[in-house]
């Protein structure tokens, strides 16, 4: 899901400031857009991890989905842009992913509960293996 081309770069957890007032994506797919962990499933009904290895932004992209394109009175929405005239910003995001940290063996659920993400460890990470 490519992100919103007009959308502020500033306000995107992923962004950094280049040479000059460019703005730069940390990692792009092979479409040259920038990478997202999150995407719709086959029937376009919900978000699904889209099984990126080493990912460690799902959370602060999930959050910027639902900012800047899901939720009621989302960026987009007071864009203007004829291509989001028929998109009705009123999704709610809800559900539960666990995710297992390859680094330390941290399991942290996401949860996402009317569109507000939370995070909590289930299973404290070994510092050892860091």
């Amino acid at each position: 899901m490519p992100m919103h081309p007009s959308a502020e770069y500033l306000t995107h957890p992923l962004a950094t400031k280049g040479p000059g007032d460019s703005w730069s994506w940390p990692s792009t797919g092979a479409s040259g857009l920038p990478r997202c962990d999150w995407e719709p499933c086959v029937d376009g009904c919900c978000l699904q991890w889209s099984e990126i290895e080493q990912t460690n932004t799902a959370v602060s992209e999930l959050s910027y989905l639902i900012d800047h394109f899901l939720r009621p009175h989302a960026t987009a929405s007071k864009d203007g842009r004829a291509d989001f005239a028929p998109f009705i910003f009123n999704h709610r995001v809800d559900g539960t992913i666990a995710a297992l940290r390859g680094d330390s063996r941290e399991l942290v659920p996401i949860i996402a509960d009317n569109n507000d993400i939370t995070t909590r460890a289930l299973v404290a990470g070994d510092p050892e293996l860091w």
